[in-house]
């Protein structure tokens, strides 16, 4: 194909972007689109913050269904969370409808005994039988069991027949505790109440047996002191009988007393007991008329952990299947087994189910699973068992907030993976929690990172350790903790100033974690996960950080004075009533009014945004969220500018909101002309040009131009010039306005459907239509966007209330119609509306999404060279695989351009004609495009119109190789053995971190052939999954391990905050001062209206006896109270000890084993700054995390304070730990499918032969593959992903995705991320002492050397070099040769750039390379530069542009860096990377700065380097010595850097730089210029560009004002575009080029697409 194998060069604007896609922020060169916004994000951290959000549910302990309606009943024991919930027949939650003592209805969604419900029970049976009436039972949450039963009778009370909920208690130390009974109106009937001492009372659980003699037999069990009790009823006569005895090792009352489950059987003859992982089965006898245990076991059943064979696992939950089988699980394995008794009493597994998993039991695209379609050993369980129930022939089991039922007789041995029936339910989490992850969200979302500064800190009340003394009112210390801030008119301390880091007051009150600044969002996200909680939300904390901070000045505040264009704000986030405000509803209290305002009359203006999150805020706190939102956006209610509260009632809410609303912020910027970005030139005379319009509040419009370009290197712009079009004017003309669209128009717009045989499109490239669009909705939401209702029924254009219009309004948009009314006119070029229609059938005045950073590729009849002079290149293998023939068969094949758009649309046009010949939305992509919908911009943009956001869709470049695979046939069927294929490789670029690989042989869109798709992969790093779409849409997804926590959530924390709050409720509630209150104390003198308090204040603080007494610290230690476990047997709000377990971090490591400690990071808050610490030891136990510490440790969730003798106050404080898994422990178990490191895909893959990666067919060419070579991608957030380098394999589509050499590398090939202290989140914690402080990731495209691209290569495959974010420079051996001790994939590190975030020498762009005509050497050439920050004016900036001689090429000489299967590769590639040459080494580099005459050129040195600002020599008066002049040196200060990658033509590199505007005023447009350097020498050369010009030092060539693009060659002269001019034939900028020498070769490297 080399003749019609053409890459399109386009402008490459390096910005982030990931899957959170609300915004694209404007391209550079625009002068204020450059600006990026300042946003300080101020999290409320508030004990508030702790109540849980959402509709899932907590850990569930027991289920029982109606067999009547076939609802179902769970019970939760959270002492928070806990209580009885509702799930209908179809698995929804539903609410409970009840009827009070006094005949009043009421409704609620969880119901708990209480004054609100029914906590006084009817009749009630004591431990001394004696029946009762109208007994109140315990009001708390903790429920432990549940069972439906069907016409009950109690003796001796007037329950006759009815039906009756059984619930049981399960509260540590209440002796009110018990089991009782509801009826269908929720009253509680019955009480059964075994009581005990208060103190180690507890009620363990209960079963219920109805035998066939008549008897309801109900055994209740637990916990008394050191005894352990039975409570045995007879229902049938009202009859109950307690037994007890003293718990002793091993006995049946040790059993009783610390059992996790009691089951009867049918006759009740029989109860068996859960304990230490075993089932106990004992005997029981008659007591009266109702049953007790004995001490006679005749059943075991030894539950192991490492099972083998038929053993059964470790057992904590399980039920009775009959007299003679039980299901069994436990919290040591995520599994259930179905276990039969043998003759001798002993136990055996015979099937099983489960795998752990994070993920629910749905599909890949998030529907349900049809029952009977999940098998056994596929059922995800997300935690060990909770609860495990056998209710109408349904075996239901709970995991967290999960429930799942299988058929009680298809769970066996023959029909075990068809049982699975359903799952419902969902986990539940914090308020606090829910607003991490959407902030960590946003912080993710590189296309809002890309347009703005990040920093964040959070606040809410106190000063830790702050203050001695004793409160008069309660003998209690003082201090200036939470409670004294929050409610106490006088000011607190919350800034202190700045660190340089963050605020000198860094504490768990408030914190400036990480200032606005460009590596801010990167830098929070660690810091978000770390926050916790503390008392009261003082609003004197967020307004003295926010105000501080933006008023600090110069080297502080992010604040520019200078800069008219640049915007600020302060978002703040709360979940209440915040106290001093200083509003007139808090009495002018407080300075915080008074700080907003100053802040917003700053120049430029720093505007504060408020966030109303959570459910519950009462209508005084929403009052001073709209008066604050006021105050910080505008100087009176009712004007324009003013910004309303944004409110937020979920945390998916929050992320939607907040994303809106920072969209809205980065559109501010002024628009500005249409950028262009650059096209290559056909060799044939032709020139394409792709180009967008900027649209503030739609989708960007883009276009292809094809021109025609003269011998002489002129081009004809005109559009009516021959041969020349406009593919935006074609696509629009093929376009259809009509209701049935799809029929209409002449475009084929397709996806693969995996519902549908063969993908759904074979025979049919045009099934993107509404009746596929409700089919194709759960793909839409497949990441976690949720299609928004954009037209109501109450909407300016009508509409249904349902999103089943934008369903299908999405597909239509992508057609060309105008779905979102940009035109405001609501009405339809044809038919008419009905009522639940809206008006919007008509086709948009531009259709052709935008073509930003997508290069152009034009692919015609194949043309792979087949003339080879030796057996290892590419050439041979075509020659003896008949490429010859496959040439034959496709001469005819039309030209056909292939690119990318920002719609989500793979397009192919007619080279010849602009048409287009057909698009392709991948799938998984599909996911995006919820994204598009905005509701807040229906009728709102200009007045009337409506508006959508504009995405990242499939931004990355696509190539073209022709392979011999086992590919597809025509018909979509996997071939059995190779063939010849066209394929098409698209990375999806800022659109996401994946790619799509298409079979393009037949380009054409026929009845019986097509495009074809091969297969999709997607990995989505935010829910640490990777899907992969095969060649049907099937798709299979892979979850990675990964996690974090602070010590306050590990089970201990959580233990203690149950504790505390328990605690807090019994205590009861502070009495708050209301209206009516307020006025009687001003009447009767009490205050004066100045002096009086507002609504809400504490008039009468609650009792704090309860608190107090749960205060101190328990633990292992005597001084702690000799509390072995505390999670079982912890009483108090604080805890002390070594040793900490996680539920919600999950490793793929060995149960029991010592983890690797460089899988984890620990780190401690000391002084305000993060510090790694050492751990004694972490294991996998339980399926949770166990670490344990080389010192104790505390969590105090009480903030609990000591005084001694002299009155000192000592206030115990949480250690402020963090725990999160490094990098390397995030992996994927199957390594041939483990793209969780793939970032976005901003890298162009190089399709090359490399050998087989199968031991023993390496030496053998007929067995080379395929193989597609790319950057990991980008990721400047997410510390995980993008840094590696991917090997696709493409050989077998039967294996789609699988990664090349995946059995040697465990996965792709790991590039480490450097760090000079080796702390970093994600680090492996390796010091590094030459590392760098930046995030690595390679988004660069890497050089890949193959014989077919270069003389004198003695062997197969392929020599990579790749540079990364960071700095390295890494050479890959992917060939065959063993010369000098190499193997296939070593790797080293060649050299170091030395990047750090001080001289911002970011590697964004690929590298050019070539053989020096003078040396023969093998040379790279790059350019530094942070594209992100075009205007950045950083001081210390350096960026450099630099060749680097390879003085082993073309062979591989290995350094210390073993293969990555080895143990030592992590450390022992750091030490190389350390040990690596440097380019500030003089030794090894030589400084070509200054130098215009060859002086510099290197010699013994392997690099040169020219710093874009360097240091140079000024005469100044010193004044050192009166009249006398001395030199300094002094850096220039144009802050350059390279703005796209260097172009090595004729022995001279061309390097595109750009310069920001000169002055104060960053808002400005900067200038583009082009360094010319000599290839080996680095010897500036640029002003050979310009005729006549003399020789200076620092003379690139001034271009115009912009930013220039990658430069491309036709003839002698260089093309590029210029972003910034507005007229069209301004963006392209040709130049002579300077006169050189040519090194015959095979053709650059970049010709790997051949």
């Amino acid at each position: 194909m080399k003749s019609l194998y053409k890459i399109l060069f386009l402008l490459i604007f390096t910005l982030n972007f990931n899957q959170f896609t609300y915004a694209k922020p404007l391209p550079p060169g625009s002068g204020e689109g450059d600006v990026k916004a300042n946003i300080l994000i101020l999290l409320d951290s508030s004990a508030s913050m702790d109540n849980s959000i959402g509709d899932g549910l907590p850990n569930i302990t027991s289920v029982t269904i109606n067999p009547d309606t076939g609802e179902r009943y769970l019970t939760a024991a959270s002492r928070r969370d806990g209580g009885l919930f509702l799930i209908d027949a179809a698995g929804e939650r539903a609410n409970m409808t009840g009827l009070r003592d006094n005949g009043s209805s009421y409704e609620v969604r969880k119901w708990v005994a209480g004054a609100g419900t029914d906590r006084s029970c009817d009749w009630s049976i004591n431990r001394n039988n004696r029946v009762g009436m109208n007994t109140n039972i315990s009001t708390n949450r903790s429920y432990h069991g549940v069972r439906y039963l069907r016409n009950v009778t109690v003796g001796r009370t007037d329950i006759n027949g009815e039906n009756l909920l059984f619930v049981g208690q399960y509260q540590q130390n209440n002796n009110m505790t018990a089991v009782f009974a509801l009826d269908e109106n929720f009253r509680c009937r019955l009480a059964l109440v075994p009581g005990g001492n208060r103190r180690g009372f507890q009620i363990r659980g209960f079963d219920i047996s109805q035998n066939a003699a008549g008897q309801t037999i109900v055994a209740v069990y637990g916990r008394d002191r050191r005894d352990g009790f039975m409570f045995s009823c007879n229902l049938a006569v009202g009859e109950c009988a307690r037994v007890a005895g003293r718990g002793q090792r091993a006995n049946v009352w040790d059993r009783i007393r610390d059992g996790s489950r009691l089951r009867l059987n049918s006759d009740s003859t029989m109860m068996y007991i859960s304990d230490d992982g075993d089932v106990h089965g004992y005997t029981t006898q008659a007591q009266g008329n109702t049953r007790v245990i004995t001490g006679t076991r005749t059943r075991f059943c030894n539950g192991v952990t490492r099972r083998v064979g038929n053993q059964v696992t470790f057992t904590t939950v399980f039920d009775l299947v009959n007299d003679d089988e039980m299901v069994v699980g436990g919290n040591r394995e995520r599994i259930i087994q179905r276990v039969s008794w043998q003759n001798d009493g002993s136990c055996a597994a015979t099937v099983f189910a489960g795998t752990a998993s994070t993920l629910a039991n749905v599909d890949d695209n998030g529907d349900a699973i049809a029952a009977g379609d999940l098998a056994a050993a596929d059922i995800r369980l997300v935690q060990a068992l909770g609860g495990l129930n056998i209710s109408n022939n349904r075996i239901i089991f709970t995991h967290d907030g999960f429930v799942d039922e299988l058929l009680t007789n298809g769970f066996v041995q023959g029909t075990q993976d068809t049982a699975w029936q359903v799952q419902y339910g969902g986990q539940l989490f914090s308020r606090l929690e829910g607003a991490k992850q959407a902030i960590i969200a946003i912080l993710s979302d590189n296309t809002l990172t890309s347009g703005a500064n990040f920093g964040f800190g959070h606040w809410n009340a106190g000063e830790r350790n702050f203050g001695t003394g004793v409160r008069p009112d309660r003998g209690r210390p003082r201090g200036r903790g939470g409670s004294w801030c929050h409610n106490n008119n006088n000011p607190c301390n919350y800034y202190g100033g700045w660190t340089g880091t963050r605020s000198a007051i860094c504490t768990t009150n408030s914190c400036l974690n990480v200032g606005v600044g460009p590596e801010g969002a990167a830098l929070a996200i660690p810091e978000v996960r770390r926050i916790r909680t503390a008392f009261g939300t003082d609003a004197e904390a967020f307004s003295q950080i926010a105000h501080d901070y933006f008023t600090g000045g110069e080297g502080v505040s992010p604040h520019d004075p200078n800069s008219d264009c640049q915007l600020n704000y302060v978002i703040v986030i709360g979940d209440g009533m915040q106290k001093k405000t200083g509003l007139p509803s808090s009495r002018n209290r407080g300075r915080t009014a008074a700080r907003l305002e100053a802040l917003r009359n700053m120049t430029p203006s720093v505007k504060t945004l408020f966030v109303a999150y959570g459910d519950g805020i009462k209508p005084a706190g929403m009052q001073s969220f709209d008066e604050l939102a006021v105050v910080g956006s505008c100087a009176a209610a009712g004007q324009p500018d003013c910004e309303p509260t944004i409110v937020a009632r979920t945390p998916e809410e929050l992320t939607t909101q907040l994303q809106q609303k920072i969209r809205q912020i980065l559109a501010e910027r002024l628009s500005f002309t249409a950028p262009s970005i650059t096209a290559t030139i056909e060799k044939g005379g032709s020139l394409y040009q792709a180009q967008f319009s900027y649209e503030q509040f739609g989708e960007w419009q883009g276009t292809i131009l094809r021109k025609h370009l003269n011998a002489d290197g002129t081009v004809e712009h005109e559009i009516d010039y021959p041969g020349n079009w406009d593919a935006s004017i074609q696509v629009r003309n093929q376009s259809s306005g009509t209701r049935n669209y799809h029929d209409d128009d002449s475009r084929n717009l397709w996806t693969v459907i995996s519902d549908v045989e063969g993908g759904g499109y074979i025979g049919n490239w045009d099934n993107l239509n509404d009746n596929n669009a409700l089919l194709l909705e759960p793909d839409m939401e497949m990441l976690g966007f949720q299609v928004t209702n954009y037209h109501t029924s109450t909407s300016r254009c009508g509409g249904d209330d349902t999103t089943d219009d934008e369903v299908k309004g999405l597909f239509r948009f992508l057609a060309g119609q105008d779905f979102f009314d940009y035109d405001g006119d609501c009405t339809a070029q044809t038919e008419g509306n009905d009522a639940n229609d809206p008006g919007t059938v008509e086709l948009r005045d531009h259709v052709l999404g935008d073509i930003y950073h997508s290069q152009l590729i034009e692919i015609g009849a194949p043309d792979g060279n087949v003339e080879f002079s030796a057996n290892n290149e590419e050439a041979y293998f075509r020659s003896i695989n008949n490429y010859q023939g496959f040439k034959t068969a496709q001469q005819n094949r039309r030209n056909v351009i292939y690119a990318g758009s920002n719609s989500g649309l793979i397009h192919a046009f007619n080279a010849e004609t602009g048409d287009e010949e057909w698009a392709f939305l991948p799938p998984i992509l599909i996911g995006k495009l919820p994204n598009i919908i905005n509701e807040s911009l229906n009728g709102s943009v200009d007045g009337s119109n409506g508006g959508s956001n504009a995405i990242f869709g499939v931004d990355g470049s696509p190539v073209v190789h022709d392979v011999f695979i086992r590919g597809l046939t025509p018909q979509g069927v996997v071939e059995t053995s190779p063939s010849w294929h066209t394929i098409l490789f698209v990375p999806f670029g800022r659109g996401g971190s994946g790619f799509t690989v298409l079979d393009v042989t037949n380009p054409i869109v026929e009845p019986a052939a097509g495009p074809l798709h091969m297969f999709t992969v997607y990995n989505d790093y935010i829910n640490n999954v990777v899907h992969i779409a095969d060649h049907d849409g099937d798709i299979t997804s892979y979850e990675y391990a990964s996690g974090q926590a602070s010590l306050t959530q590990s089970e201990e924390g959580q233990i203690a905050l149950n504790n505390y709050n328990q605690a807090r409720e019994d205590d009861g509630e502070d009495t708050l001062w209301t209206q009516d209150t307020i006025d009687d104390a001003i009447a009767d003198g009490t205050f004066t209206d100045e002096t009086a308090p507002q609504v809400g204040d504490i008039q009468i603080p609650a009792p704090t006896t309860n608190r107090d007494n749960r205060s101190s610290c328990q633990g292992p230690d005597p001084a702690d109270g000799n509390i072995d476990n505390f999670i079982l047997d912890g009483t108090n709000s604080c805890y002390t000890g070594r040793t900490f377990t996680f539920r919600d971090i999950q490793l793929n490591t060995a149960e029991g084993q010592d983890i690797d400690k460089t899988l984890l990071n620990v780190t401690e808050l000391v002084d305000g700054t993060f510090e790694r610490i050492d751990f004694t030891s972490a294991r996998m136990q339980n399926n949770e995390l166990v670490i344990t510490f080389n010192t104790s440790k505390t969590i105090d969730r009480g903030d609990s304070s000591t005084v001694d003798a002299a009155g000192n106050v000592t206030t115990s404080q949480s250690d402020n730990i963090f725990i999160q898994t490094s990098c390397t422990a995030t992996t994927i178990a199957d390594a041939q499918y483990d793209y969780s490191k793939l970032g976005e895909t901003w890298s162009t893959p190089r399709i090359v032969r490399l050998p087989s990666d199968i031991a023993g067919e390496q030496d053998e060419p007929l067995n080379d593959k395929y193989v597609a070579i790319m950057g990991g991608g980008m990721s400047t957030a997410n510390a995980c992903t993008g840094s590696a380098l991917f090997l696709v394999d493409l050989s077998d589509t039967a294996n789609p995705g699988r990664l090349y050499g995946s059995s040697t590398n465990g996965g792709p090939i790991t590039i480490v991320d450097t760090h000079p202290t080796g702390f970093a989140f994600g680090n492996s914690g390796i010091t590094t002492a030459n590392g760098s402080e930046i995030n690595n990731a390679v988004p660069t495209t890497p050089v890949v050397i193959t014989p077919d691209t270069a003389f004198g290569i003695p062997w197969r495959g392929a020599m990579v070099y790749i540079n990364d974010r960071e700095g390295k420079i890494t050479k890959i051996n992917l060939t065959d040769s063993t010369a000098n001790g190499a193997a296939l994939f070593n790797q080293k590190t060649l050299f170091r750039l030395n990047a750090n975030t001080t001289n911002r020498r970011y590697s964004f762009f690929g590298m050019d390379a070539g053989i020096g005509n003078t040396t023969k050497d093998f040379w790279l050439f790059g350019g530094t530069g942070d594209f992100n920050a075009l205007g950045d004016k950083t001081i210390g900036m350096d960026n450099i542009l630099y060749g680097i001689r390879d003085r082993e090429y073309p062979f591989f000489v290995p350094s210390q860096v073993p293969l990555q299967s080895s143990d030592t590769f992590v450390s022992a590639a750091h030490a190389d990377a350390d040990a690596a040459k440097s380019i500030d080494d003089a030794t090894h580099c030589s400084d070509v700065s200054l130098d215009d005459t060859g002086d510099a050129c290197p010699d013994t040195e392997d690099a040169w380097v020219y710093h874009l600002d360097p240091i140079t020599l000024s005469t100044t008066n010193l004044g050192t010595t009166a009249g006398t002049q001395d030199q300094e040196t002094v850096p220039n200060s144009g802050f350059r850097k390279a703005s796209a990658p260097p172009t090595l033509f004729k022995g001279q590199v061309y390097f595109p730089v750009y310069e920001p505007p000169a002055g104060q005023n960053v808002c400005n447009i900067g200038n583009a210029f082009i360094c010319v350097h000599d290839d080996e020498c680095g010897t500036d050369n640029s002003h050979k560009l310009v005729k006549g010009r003399e020789a200076s030092v620092q003379t690139c060539t001034f271009v115009r004002e912009g930013v220039l693009s990658e430069l491309v060659i036709f003839g002698d002269k260089l093309f590029a575009n210029v972003a910034g001019p507005s007229e069209n034939a301004e963006t392209l900028y040709s130049i002579l080029s300077v006169p050189g020498e040519i090194l015959s070769n095979k053709g650059g490297w970049r010709d790997t697409g051949f």
